[in-house]
């Protein structure tokens, strides 16, 4: 019994300074265990409020975010409107285009009809001034020939008016010569019928002197209608 007693007391005396360094090891674990628990904590807490400010942040973008997406999406109907109006005033100008090309297409044709007609225009023009070039040296030669002839003109009508004068010289021969051949005519006629009147005559004076007498008075009365008649009958 008092053997059991000591060994149980030897073994209480060897058990609790074990308990004790095991509980002071615990504790200090405990400890240990608390101070990284409150070192972590302390981190968590700090990365926490750093997210939480980090967060306020981000919330602060997403709401300007939203804010410009608010504007973005007003921008974005505006600019939708206006791609509205730029798709149809872009329509009505592709309209305005092709109605342009066709009336530039339209211009050209006429601008190469009018080139056509330009081009046959200047070589009538060319033939034009060829005819005209001819027609100044036709006229130069003629006008050298009116020139010339003229001149000649001018020379036939000195020559006309010197045969004129020729001529009225001639005529006023020729008057005087009809008259001196009148005169001729008249005394060849009187000698004539004085020489047919003197047989009868001279028979006359033979047969009877006062027929002889009244003769030569008939025969001077006679004298001036002998004289006439060879005028008339020349005229």
């Amino acid at each position: 019994m008092a053997l059991s007693r000591r060994t149980g007391a030897r073994l209480q005396g060897a058990i609790w300074p074990g308990f004790v360094d095991a509980m002071t090891g615990l504790l200090l674990v405990l400890m240990f265990v608390l101070t990284i628990f409150m070192v972590v904590q302390f981190v968590l807490r700090e990365e926490i409020s750093g997210q939480a400010t980090k967060l306020d942040a981000l919330s602060a973008e997403v709401a300007a975010l939203s804010r410009a997406l608010g504007l973005e999406q007003d921008r974005n109907a505006t600019l939708q409107e206006r791609v509205g109006l730029l798709t149809t005033t872009l329509g009505d100008a592709r309209a305005r285009a092709e109605e342009q090309a066709a009336q530039i297409a339209a211009l050209r044709a006429e601008s190469a009809a009018r080139a056509e007609a330009l081009a046959d225009a200047e070589g009538r023009i060319a033939s034009f001034e060829e005819q005209v070039a001819r027609l100044l040296s036709q006229r130069d030669a003629a006008r050298d020939r009116a020139a010339g002839l003229t001149a000649e003109r001018d020379a036939a009508r000195d020559e006309v008016t010197a045969l004129e004068g020729a001529r009225a010289a001639l005529l006023d021969e020729q008057a005087a010569l009809e008259d001196r051949l009148a005169g001729l005519r008249d005394e060849v006629d009187a000698q004539t019928e004085a020489a047919r009147l003197a047989p009868a005559a001279r028979r006359w004076r033979r047969s009877s002197p006062t027929c002889a007498r009244a003769m030569p008075r008939r025969s001077r009365r006679a004298r001036p209608s002998e004289k006439r008649w060879p005028r008339s009958r020349t005229g």
